[in-house]
């Protein structure tokens, strides 16, 4: 599959590895693959990370946006969420700065692990198999050794700065928006394969090891071996299932945090339940206690950069957020529980739209056939439905304003009408000034019924007798445990409320005479 972008600069890649080699053995390399950044281990070792083009062009607040999870019926685990990708490294492709993601070319092996760790090379038939059996704590643990290597190898760090540009370089996992952006191909993919469950075009297990005499045959395999996806990258959805820089959450972004998560398939997994978009969570110990880790779960690196290296980084920042603020439409994954119906609202829309303009566009690519169509549907679906829970939020939030509107304007109009019936057959002038006064409070009451009922009218007429039960409820409930009688008869008002509130929602009329009589009844009991 074609790239959108030119490879980037090869030479770039070519000028690390000649910094790197005077440390190796002699033989340890033959050539760096154009697009690999390579860095050199202990025992003969190294670790080859991809180039991935993001398409952003390199200025400082740039992003890529796109859909995780699922494009089926994969459930609340692979929701589709939008997410932000902004790189690692600003770097030349297609003759252009561009942000980039330094990607893990395969899963760690037992090899490299072992040139980390220091510990005795392994015999040459489990060299090459990706390293599983390791916990999550035990990953950190080689990750933080790897960094130490980095920081003492001055050449090959020297090679990395002048390759990024950035004087704060690490190792770390990859996050899952990461993971997946390069699982599903990234750029070098059109929108409608991307949108597939696996980016390839020819058989799966020319690319992947997922389970069956076809594939790995019940056995993990060496990594590398098979051909890569478009983006270079070996393994992504097979082999070894990958931890990730990440806590577990429900639909990506949900406020609970879990376990970690694990991507991609591994070496059991049937070939129909392989996807870019699969993940699992696991807990971060055993039953007994013991750390977890399985004989089917690895990992691989990316190369991460600090957002922030030094105080000339974070000037420059500063000089360009000015001019960035000044058209800046705020991209959020997950909008905060606070943000406005209207905001809420406009983020939907908005990538409804987006959707849409892709599907009007998929029509006319006859190679992605009817499964891209499926995958855009699909991706649109959940956005109509968080549209709908959003206007039915909003829905809930007014009816619960107007409803105690309404149940405050009953309770205020009887207790006018009492205080008009203590003063029945008095003809004292202050009274009678008293009296009027309270007529025109009922007049006044009367109008906020009506706002309310107006109000209410615009709202779905089952959202507004939950509403009123709720209420009723509430007051009720209250009634009890404080042992006021008062609640007792606000409930009785507000029943008196929702009489005429529905008659108003249902039939459009407002019956004033109705809603006093009934007012009247709760006085008199």
């Amino acid at each position: 599959m074609p790239s959108n972008h030119s490879k980037p600069l090869s030479n770039l890649a070519v000028c690390l590895y000649l910094c790197c080699t005077p440390l190796l053995a002699a033989g340890a390399y033959e050539k760096a693959p154009e697009g690999d950044v390579l860095v050199p281990l202990p025992q003969e070792q190294q670790l080859a990370f991809r180039v991935v083009p993001l398409g952003i062009g390199g200025e400082p607040f740039a992003g890529k946006e796109f859909f995780v999870g699922g494009r089926g019926s994969e459930g609340f685990k692979e929701t589709p969420t939008r997410v932000r990708l902004s790189g690692t490294a600003v770097l030349e492709c297609a003759g252009k700065p561009d942000w980039c993601l330094l990607f893990g070319k395969c899963e760690v092996t037992c090899a490299q692990w072992a040139a980390v760790m220091g510990e005795p090379a392994p015999d040459a038939a489990s060299a090459g198999l990706p390293k599983v059996s390791v916990s999550r704590a035990q990953v950190s643990v080689f990750i933080e050794k790897a960094n130490q290597l980095l920081y003492q190898n001055a050449t090959a760090l020297a090679g990395l700065t002048s390759l990024t540009k950035s004087s704060r370089l690490f190792f770390r996992l990859p996050d899952e928006a990461e993971w997946e952006f390069v699982a599903r191909g990234g750029n070098a993919v059109d929108s409608g394969h991307f949108d597939k469950s696996t980016p390839y075009t020819d058989a799966l297990n020319k690319h992947e090891w997922y389970a069956g005499s076809e594939s790995s045959n019940g056995r993990i395999r060496p990594a590398g071996k098979l051909a890569p996806n478009p983006l270079g990258v070996h393994d992504m959805l097979g082999n070894a299932a990958e931890f990730v820089e990440s806590l577990y959450h429900i639909e990506y972004v949900q406020g609970r945090s879990g376990g970690v998560p694990r991507r991609g398939g591994d070496f059991l997994t049937p070939e129909k339940e392989l996807r870019s978009s699969l993940r699992k969570e696991v807990p971060a110990c055993q039953t007994n206690g013991d750390p977890y880790r399985t004989d089917t779960t690895g990992f691989r690196l990316v190369i991460g950069s600090a957002v922030i290296p030094d105080i000339a980084a974070a000037n420059d920042l500063e000089i360009a957020w000015n001019d960035y603020a000044k058209t800046r439409v705020a991209v959020q994954p997950s909008l905060p529980a606070n943000a406005s119906l209207k905001q809420q609202t406009a983020v939907e829309i908005a990538d409804i739209g987006k959707l849409l303009e892709e599907i009007i566009g998929s029509r006319n690519v006859s190679h992605t056939g009817g499964e891209t169509l499926d995958a855009k549907f699909n991706l649109l679906r959940p956005q109509i439905e968080s549209l709908q829970a959003r206007i039915e939020g909003g829905e809930k939030y007014y009816a619960t304003g107007a409803v105690k509107l309404a149940s405050i304007a009953s309770v205020l109009s009887l207790d006018y009408s009492k205080r008009i019936g203590a003063y029945a057959g008095s003809e004292d002038a202050v009274v009678q000034l008293a009296v009027q006064k309270l007529h025109k409070n009922i007049a006044r009451a009367k109008e906020t019924m009506k706002e309310s009922c107006m109000m209410l009218g615009q709202i779905n007429a089952a959202i507004v007798s939950r509403t009123f039960e709720a209420r009723i409820d509430e007051l009720q409930a209250l009634s009890k445990t404080e042992n006021d009688p008062g609640y007792a008869v606000q409930a009785r008002c507000t029943e008196v409320a929702k009489e005429m509130a529905m008659a108003y929602v249902n039939h459009r009329r407002l019956d004033f005479d109705a809603w006093l009589s009934g007012l009247e009844r709760v006085l008199r009991e």
